[in-house]
């Protein structure tokens, strides 16, 4: 076992297994390549952000070692991506990691597990935007501890209140994790069967009912949370009175007014 002060007056931590190498006779300093398990968290800043990555206790570790202390270290790696002020928001193993203990440097790339649900508004259109966890997998690259992208696909709610109305993914997304803002291109559903307009709004007669079916979709691009317009084609059950009808219409979905523009066709079911 190897004990070593913690980068950047992070804790200490300790690796437990096989140096190759010598040992210097007089100052009983090792040096050599190491393959070993890391005993204790290894805390990296990225930069001045507030957030940090912690390669875990545990993780099978592989480097070099001058005199006693680490001058690289990698491995497969059990990796936290924890955020200033959200707490825990990624991990998983990554194998393309490289960190300079002297320097109190990382470099890693790989995919991580997003591990917390994410809300913030849709711009000022009522809506708000969830990024659900443990269904989503996202990219990151770290370049000198400096965060160059996280991004990658998905798992998404739009919702009003806390109720769920859309559901689908934004896809080529990109993460601005420190404001918290989501951009990419989304790909979309009704989560369940909505009724359109909802109660109480008088902008068709009350005999006619209009029923969103899951089979619509909703396309668009996010960015930076801002989505004001979005490509639609929805399906319908319409009933006037006792005339049923099934509906499709393609246009374009105002989520601010929740108004919906387009072209469709009506077919009578009764």
């Amino acid at each position: 076992t190897a004990n070593f002060n913690g980068i950047n007056e992070g804790p200490a931590f300790s690796i437990h297994g096989e140096i190759d190498g010598s040992l210097d006779p007089e100052t009983y300093k090792v040096t050599g390549s190491a393959s070993a398990t890391l005993e204790g968290d290894i805390e990296i800043p990225i930069g001045e952000t507030g957030h940090k990555v912690l390669i875990k206790s545990g993780s099978n570790v592989t480097g070099e070692v001058e005199q006693n202390e680490p001058t690289s270290l990698g491995g497969d790696l059990e990796v936290h991506y924890v955020h200033a002020t959200l707490g825990l928001l990624l991990a998983g193993r990554i194998q393309r990691c490289n960190i300079n203990p002297k320097r109190g440097k990382i470099d890693l790339h790989g995919e991580l597990e997003l591990m917390r649900e994410i809300t913030e508004p849709l711009g000022e259109t009522g809506y708000n935007l969830t990024v659900m966890p443990h269904v989503s997998m996202l990219t990151i690259d770290v370049v000198e501890s400096h965060l160059e992208r996280i991004g990658g696909g998905l798992t998404l709610e739009l919702r009003k209140g806390e109720e769920a109305i859309i559901e689908g993914a934004l896809q080529n997304a990109d993460f601005d994790v420190d404001e918290k803002k989501f951009s990419g291109d989304l790909s979309a559903t009704i989560k369940k069967p909505l009724r359109f307009p909802p109660p109480g709004d008088t902008r068709i007669p009350a005999n006619i009912s209009i029923t969103l079916l899951e089979e619509s979709s909703i396309s668009g691009h996010i960015d930076q949370n801002q989505l004001e317009t979005a490509t639609v084609d929805l399906k319908m059950a319409i009933q006037v009175g006792a005339v049923m009808a099934e509906a499709s219409l393609a246009g374009t979905w105002n989520l601010k007014t929740d108004e919906v523009s387009g072209r469709g066709e009506v077919h009578l079911t009764d």
